[in-house]
């Protein structure tokens, strides 16, 4: 894969895991109300994901 593939699809499967993993938690704990808990949780999802799926294609 060159790079910008990998930067493409890092980009798009830590958008698509980090979707499904907050629309998870949030039904599951009911965070819909609570503005500033869902942010901070978005954004460790966010740098998670990202850093999950960096791992991946770089082991690879």
């Amino acid at each position: 894969m060159s790079d910008t593939t990998k930067k493409i699809a890092i980009f798009l499967i830590s958008g698509l895991t980090f979707i499904v993993l907050d629309v998870i938690l949030v039904e599951y704990f009911k965070l819909r109300d609570h503005f500033w808990i869902n942010v901070v949780m978005m954004f460790g999802l966010v740098q998670l994901t990202t850093t999950l799926v960096t791992k991946a294609f770089r082991s690879r």
